[in-house]
């Protein structure tokens, strides 16, 4: 079973295409107690040998680290006999505190850092290019894990091969391939069946097929699942 944790609405960004955008930054928070309530009430529910994945969304969830780890350490005390896996979607920037804390950073499955590419690229989610770099330090570092990918938003004016090569030369194996349908809180952002064609068949040519001629260099990726749908 997946399950995803939100423990504030609280962004150090302000993406101009975010989906949520209006609904941010209101500095709500949920409790360690909701969250532990929660998991008693559903966990009992599946099976003890399953994988079940744990994700922190947010938000941004690194700005609740601390009890981001007050939650780990819960389901590791209290569910030790369950197969939990844990996962984190984040933006990257975060302090220096939080990005040294490796034994937190080892313990996830999955790091998926949202970033959608160079500076220029990205201004849609930043305009300070302090921030920017931060985030691709951050981003690096995770790498080191083996376990961080990235996510990009993917808009009509994104130049698709050349974000994935930025990423790929940093040595990126895991993309999330994420297509802007919406535009901030409700906008169609004119997304038209060529586009979708033309961002598959890019996938197919520069993903797919690389993994066919290089079993060695393996690289994942995925789309939203809502784009996958009828």
């Amino acid at each position: 079973m997946d399950f995803t944790v939100v423990l504030n609405d609280k962004c150090n960004l302000a993406c101009e295409y975010c989906c949520v955008l209006d609904s941010l930054n209101q500095g709500n928070e949920i409790s360690e107690q909701d969250v532990f309530k929660f998991f008693d009430w559903q966990l009992p529910l599946y099976p003890k040998e399953k994988i079940h994945t744990v994700e922190f969304f947010g938000g941004e969830p690194t700005l609740s680290w601390e009890r981001l780890k007050d939650v780990m350490n819960y389901l590791d005390v209290e569910y030790s006999d369950y197969n939990i896996e844990y996962r984190i979607y984040t933006n990257c920037i975060f302090n220096n505190k939080v990005r040294n804390d490796r034994a937190t950073w080892d313990r996830f499955e999955d790091i998926i850092c949202s970033i959608d590419g160079d500076f220029i690229t990205n201004q849609l989610r930043t305009k300070s290019e302090k921030l920017h770099t931060k985030s691709i330090e951050n981003y690096k570092y995770l790498l080191t894990t083996g376990h961080a990918g990235i996510a990009f938003v993917l808009h009509p004016e994104t130049q698709l091969e050349a974000v994935y090569n930025y990423f790929n030369d940093m040595g990126t194996r895991y993309y999330h391939f994420e297509i802007a349908t919406l535009w901030n809180d409700n906008k169609d952002n004119d997304i038209t069946l060529r586009y979708l064609f033309d961002t598959f068949k890019f996938i197919a040519e520069n993903v797919l097929l690389n993994n066919v001629n290089n079993p060695e260099d393996f690289k994942l990726f995925s789309v939203p699942r809502e784009l996958l749908s009828p």
